[in-house]
């Protein structure tokens, strides 16, 4: 298992979809941040299975592990005692992923639509 963290050997940057297409589903979401975590991994010897997930919910850090299968979202292991918050923690996680990727004109779209 892996643990995403910023490293200061890479160059981190928020991997996007573009302000016209974003992704719908958690496993959408994983599947393009795992794609962009291989991509800009410069050691050959390392490969992501696994990566853990952390958001708020409610005012408590709840986290999960994603586990990929082929190079594709293949589950989410969420901790011990949160395994009720599971579809809370995936559609707060793609929210959250969303409005950090967003332009304004995209947040504001969205606002209305809500």
């Amino acid at each position: 298992m892996n643990i995403i963290t910023p490293n200061p050997g890479y160059k981190t940057t928020t991997p996007a979809f573009g302000s016209k297409h974003h992704p719908r589903h958690f496993s959408a979401m994983m599947n393009y941040i795992y794609k962009s975590i291989n991509k800009n991994c410069c050691d050959s010897f390392e490969r992501l299975d696994s990566i853990k997930v952390k958001t708020d919910i409610d005012g408590k850090e709840v986290s999960g592990i994603v586990n990929f299968l082929g190079g594709k979202y293949a589950g989410l292991n969420m901790d011990e005692g949160f395994e009720h918050l599971k579809s809370k923690f995936m559609a707060t996680a793609l929210d959250k992923y969303i409005e950090k990727i967003s332009n304004s004109k995209t947040k504001e779209r969205i606002k209305r639509k809500a």
